[in-house]
């Protein structure tokens, strides 16, 4: 940098100008850092012969030092491509402090200015950043009581921000780099901002670098990096843009689609929306290899919950990543507590702070249960499974051994146990059970079954045979107390009764319902709630509501035709991605003073774009693989908006794909299968569980349904059409009577409240 003209401007400016102007002036001297972590050679090779910036490169590192016009005010921006926030950087007559994190841990800070960036309390030079690959950095400002939170990460994005009066008068197209069609349009992603007035546009892009001149961006294909752009003037936003389009179009070869699911429909309005989570979680994955490290696992410094795990394992099964899930599944078995004299022996780590493990009892066993039965639905690989299963089964006798009370359920040592935790025990026996039986183990499978029969005659006992009575100060079951919290909507599992199934969750809606579907009621205990980084400074937001794990809770709903009210949910918290400045993703969750969208970083956005995803496939779609067993349950419980869909998704690695065509007097179902062998079960609301059996030829399979009739059939590889199964309608009575009756108790509670129906 020396003889740079950075530092011969603002040396200038020192000895010429008043004492305030130079301040004021250096203030506008911003340095950029851009993370590159993946093309060291391409940044070391590249020479700049502009006047008006230098760069910075190191062994990990590119920065950009930039001088803007004295009296400007640029707008200041980072963002990955699945989270961004924006902060206006004017010329103010101080500078705001910012906190840098590594990880989910305090690590120092960063004051914009002079830019000085301090690690691990340690002052870093900007020649020497220690980027490492698999990690994130995020940055946090406070200023004048307001927060926002700037991440700093391995994967790309380009990011735009424009004035509110200039977006609309550009004709912007960019092609879409996943499928060569045009994703953005002329404003039909443009994202408007509560903070400043403005909006912001975002695209996940493969290749780029940023050289800024004159307070213009150029956009070449060096290889991956961060990118920040500045806008100054209005002038200048457009050619940013328009130079932005060009090179797009010009240089960036379009990625395969197959990788990721895909939906396509002329309908639905959250299309565009879903594709964006699609992508985000395809760019995430794509160092695939160090997934364990950014969780945050040893030797990675970090903090990481169990409560990631089958979310994100989830996501890589839905998407095909069979390696990578192994990856994860194998790596976090090995966590697992071995020490004999331990109280938490057999048990896994809840979390991981610091390289230290952190081990609390049953829970973070359950979430490896779930996370490992979620791969066995959807590949068929005894192999791995035969190396994985020592530890859970472990882990499950020990509780067995050292955690049951006289009932056969959970206990602990203040007697405490939360009532949805009895039921994840119950849960993790039936799963456990299943893979032990999968494996062939039956001295296992016969153990953890009469266990389970044991457990669940008791917890029958307890809290289910005498009536459920619920109230604003909580839920009573057999003559318990508990605080009522979302996840006892799974009780309805365990209530057979049709109409009293149908009164217990529309009782539990109403007491968790709110106008903008946001859970203003929510009353939940503490060692559920995630705790917030800002606990210093606002310990009355320490906590907050999870969004999407919030939105599970009401799939029960749909299995008494209520589709429509779970789908309007799931409108009214994926709306928060378009309101907001959280660009790709959706929130992780809401503060409970306030309602605001809340994320920590990529890690709990990974999750809860996870968990969306995973919702909509297995839930709204009805797509159910149960592989170890050879079945395919195919429930579709399409709401209106998706009644014309084309989605793509993956069965034991291999693409499949669904069509959803309904009409007024008939509803088509197209499913691609090929190479899936077994029964299927097609579970429709007015034709449930049928059943019929695939030998791995008749992939392409139509499943048309009116009030009279359901037809299956499908097609050879000539084009003939052969029926499988024809069926009359029944068996529909009984339904449309449980259906009116929900339907009357959901508008009686929501005209109780005077809310919308």
């Amino acid at each position: 940098m020396k003889g740079s003209p950075i530092r011969k401007v603002t040396r200038a400016i020192s000895l010429t100008g008043t004492n305030r102007n130079s301040q004021m002036m250096q203030k506008l001297c911003i340095s950029i850092i851009i993370s590159t972590l993946f093309f060291l050679p391409a940044c070391q090779q590249e020479t700049d012969t502009s006047s008006r910036h230098s760069p910075l490169t190191s062994k990990n590192a590119l920065a950009y030092e930039v001088d803007f016009p004295a009296g400007s005010n640029p707008k200041f921006l980072l963002s990955n491509a699945f989270g961004g926030y924006f902060f206006n950087q004017a010329a103010k007559g101080k500078q705001d402090a910012f906190a840098a994190y590594r990880g989910w841990h305090w690590q120092g800070k960063v004051v914009l200015g002079d830019y000085r960036l301090y690690l691990n309390d340690s002052l870093v030079q900007n020649t020497n950043i220690p980027f490492r690959s698999g990690s994130s950095y995020f940055l946090r400002a406070h200023p004048k009581g307001r927060e926002y939170t700037f991440f700093l990460a391995q994967h790309p994005a380009l990011v735009i921000y424009l004035p509110e009066q200039d977006h609309r008068q550009l004709g912007i197209k960019l092609i879409g780099l996943a499928t060569g069609d045009p994703i953005f349009e002329s404003n039909a992603l443009w994202y408007p901002t509560k903070k400043t007035e403005g909006y912001i546009l975002m695209a996940p892009i493969e290749k780029t670098n940023a050289l800024f001149k004159d307070g213009h961006l150029e956009v070449s294909g060096k290889a991956k990096g961060f990118v920040a752009i500045f806008c100054q003037e209005k002038s200048e936003g457009i050619t940013l843009l328009k130079t932005a389009r060009q090179e797009l179009e010009n240089q960036l070869p379009p990625i395969s689609m197959h990788t990721y699911p895909y939906f396509k429909s002329s309908s639905c309005e959250m299309v565009p929306f879903l594709n964006l989570l699609s992508q985000s979680l395809e760019i995430l994955h794509q160092d695939a290899a160090n997934m364990p490290y950014s969780l945050g696992f040893p030797p990675s410094p970090g903090d990481i919950s169990s409560h990631h795990l089958q979310s994100i394992t989830g996501a890589m099964l839905i998407r095909g990543q069979m390696q990578q899930a192994q990856q994860l599944l194998q790596h976090y078995s090995q966590l697992q507590n071995r020490d004999t004299a331990s109280s938490q022996y057999g048990f896994l780590p809840e979390s991981v702070k610091r390289s230290q493990l952190q081990y609390n009892g049953f829970l973070p066993l359950s979430h490896f249960c779930q996370a490992l039965f979620s791969y066995l639905k959807y590949f068929k690989n005894p192999e791995f499974i035969e190396k994985v299963y020592p530890s859970l089964a472990m882990g499950i006798k020990s509780c067995i051994s050292l955690r049951l009370d006289e009932h056969f359920l959970i206990k602990s040592k203040d007697g405490k146990v939360p009532l949805d935790q009895q039921i994840l025990w119950l849960e993790s026996l039936q799963m456990t059970k299943e893979i032990a039986a999968y494996l062939g183990n039956f001295e296992d499978e016969e153990l953890f079954q009469a266990t389970w029969a044991k457990a669940s005659w008791h917890f029958n006992k307890l809290y289910l045979d005498q009536p459920i009575k619920i109230s604003s100060a909580g839920i009573s079951l057999g003559g318990q107390e508990f605080q009522t919290n979302l996840r006892l909507f799974c009780l309805s599992d365990y209530i057979h009764e049709p109409y009293k199934k149908v009164n217990f969750l529309a009782q539990q809606y109403a007491r968790h319902q709110a106008p903008v579907g946001l859970l203003d009621e929510i009353e939940m205990p503490k060692d559920w709630l995630m705790d917030s980084l800002g606990e210093e400074n606002n310990p009355e937001e320490r906590y907050y509501a999870p969004a999407f794990e919030s939105l599970t809770a009401f799939i029960p709903l749909l299995e008494i035709y209520q589709k429509e009210l779970v789908w309007q949910k799931f409108q009214d918290i994926a709306q928060h991605n378009t309101t907001d400045e959280l660009l790709g993703s959706i929130p992780s969750g809401f503060r409970l003073t306030n309602k605001i969208p809340y994320a920590v970083g990529h890690l709990l956005d990974l999750r809860a774009t996870s968990m969306a995803l995973q919702l909509i496939q297995e839930n709204f779609l009805g797509i159910r693989p149960a592989l170890w067993k050879n079945e395919l349950t195919l429930a579709p419980r399409i709401p209106q908006a998706l009644e014309h869909l084309d989605y793509s998704f993956f069965l034991n690695g291999k693409k499949s794909l669904f069509q959803c065509r309904k009409t007024k007097d008939k509803s088509s179902y197209f499913y691609d299968v090929e190479g899936f062998s077994g029964e299927v079960i097609f579970d429709e609301e007015s034709y449930p569980d049928q059943r019929f059996t695939l030998d791995g030829r008749q992939h392409q399979l139509i499943i048309e349904v009116t009030t009279e009739q359901m037809s299956v059939s499908y097609l050879t590889e000539q084009g003939d059409k052969i029926n499988l199964l024809g069926v009359s309608r029944k068996h529909g009575l009984a339904k449309e009577i449980l259906k009116n009756t929900a339907d009357r108790q959901f508008e009686k509670f929501h005209r109780k409240q005077n809310i919308p129906f």
